[in-house]
């Protein structure tokens, strides 16, 4: 099926520059032509046409580290450092049984995609999120998260690691893909990340870990294991392009360059560590050397919502205040980690509007944007996740003008309400 779709202006990938009067053709889900409106009409045969008018149509974000069941633990444990904040999360999380765990995936799973969030990679529990994407669509990495060294998971995290082919089934059912989550290096024993690393390897699954958080960790685990987070990870045979590591703050300049190296990414979540207190990545660095950087909300637990815009310029505003240079990264590094590095590290064709690609992309309304210098800098600086008109999958809407089109919104946020009375 043929599909075009007009736009004022159109931002095919973070790099290129925006093309005005533009015109996108979708066929059978993918990007078959971008490019300018009068072009398109060469092509002919569209079953369907829609005109977007004064708005700007770009790639779509993945949000490459999150707890999307979390947003019923939104506003817990304010001002709290990390280490007691996650006790005070756990102590939650032990009540959240599969019923809880069910309408919390699905409310999350809806406001992300309301949000233009439309592939993630989660860290929570698994066979929730399947249920909640058969009835929201969207592209998943789903990872099974182990901490053994945590009282209410230790049985838990060896049952799941008997259970794999269970569970790459279960994503299979949903077209996603699984992943390996050892929680950190501070939840996890030697023992079942040895076993991680057996499974990760022949079934070819990336791991997906929180690394290098906060100082107390590195000193932790220099304490524990006689090396630093990432060292300990290349010991295990852990660092590799399968890694996906959430935070990185405290990382070394050799540390950045053996991630460089190993071709691992690192998904940059600047609101939660600037939440929590834990620190400032060092990621102009990082880019730098080629480091593969990913943009992630972490969970709403500690970021509150789902909103790329203020992620991304949460990540320009102090990287450069960090630097104290105002060209230490730019906001198109920015955008290139919300879409581009992130389909890297979920390994999916993903990321930028381009022949061959995934047709995923959201519609930004530009009204009142147009009198500007310059368009693209006034969307990133100025808009949020409230402009977002649309949102489509594959070239489906399955969001627009406030609605999510596969389930009633306001049903699943009462819902959820009382699923968060039920906690207290």
């Amino acid at each position: 099926m043929k599909k075009a779709f007009y736009s004022r202006y159109l931002l095919p990938d973070w790099k290129s520059p925006l093309i005005e009067d533009a015109a996108l053709l979708v066929e059978n889900g993918k990007v078959r032509y971008v490019g300018k409106r009068d072009q398109v009409k060469k092509l002919g045969g569209f079953e369907e046409e829609t005109d977007f008018g004064i708005s700007l149509v770009m790639p779509s974000f993945v949000n490459a580290h999150t707890h999307v069941a979390m947003i019923v633990l939104r506003g817990l444990g304010e001002g709290l450092k990390l280490e007691d904040w996650l006790r005070k999360i756990w102590k939650a999380e032990e009540k959240m049984d599969e019923d809880v765990l069910e309408i919390a995936s699905l409310y999350g799973l809806s406001e992300m995609v309301s949000s233009g969030i439309t592939t993630f990679i989660d860290f929570y529990n698994v066979p929730p999120m399947v249920k909640a994407l058969k009835k929201i669509k969207a592209r998943a990495m789903l990872t099974l998260a182990f901490m053994d060294k945590v009282k209410y998971m230790e049985e838990e995290s060896w049952k799941r690691l008997k259970r794999i082919d269970y569970y790459l089934s279960l994503t299979k059912s949903v077209c996603s893909k699984l992943a390996l989550g050892p929680h950190s290096l501070y939840t996890c024993s030697s023992e079942i990340l040895k076993e991680i690393k057996e499974i990760s390897d022949k079934f070819n699954l990336s791991i997906h870990i929180h690394l290098a958080e906060t100082r107390d960790e590195i000193k932790n685990v220099l304490r524990d294991k006689g090396k630093r987070p990432l060292g300990v990870l290349k010991e295990l045979g852990l660092l590799n392009d399968r890694l996906i590591a959430a935070h990185g703050v405290h990382l070394g300049e050799d540390e950045i360059i053996e991630l460089s190296r190993s071709k691992a990414t690192i998904v940059h979540c600047p609101r939660s560590n600037s939440r929590l207190g834990s620190g400032i990545a060092k990621v102009a660095e990082m880019l730098k050397r080629e480091v593969n950087v990913a943009l992630g909300t972490d969970g709403p637990a500690s970021s509150e919502n789902f909103d790329v815009f203020e992620e991304m310029r949460t990540c320009i505003y102090t990287q450069r205040a960090l630097r104290e240079s105002s060209s230490a990264i730019s906001f198109r590094d920015c955008i290139k980690m919300a879409t581009e590095n992130g389909g890297k590290a979920v390994r999916m064709n993903v990321g930028s509007l381009k022949p061959g690609r995934e047709a995923d992309f959201i519609v930004i309304d530009l009204k009142g944007l147009e009198v500007t210098w310059d368009v693209l800098t006034s969307v990133f600086y100025s808009t949020n996740k409230d402009r977002i008109r649309y949102v489509y999958i594959g070239g489906e809407k399955v969001f627009g003008n406030g609605e999510i089109t596969s389930i009633d919104i306001d049903e699943v946020r009462l819902k959820a309400s009382e699923t968060l009375n039920s906690l207290l």
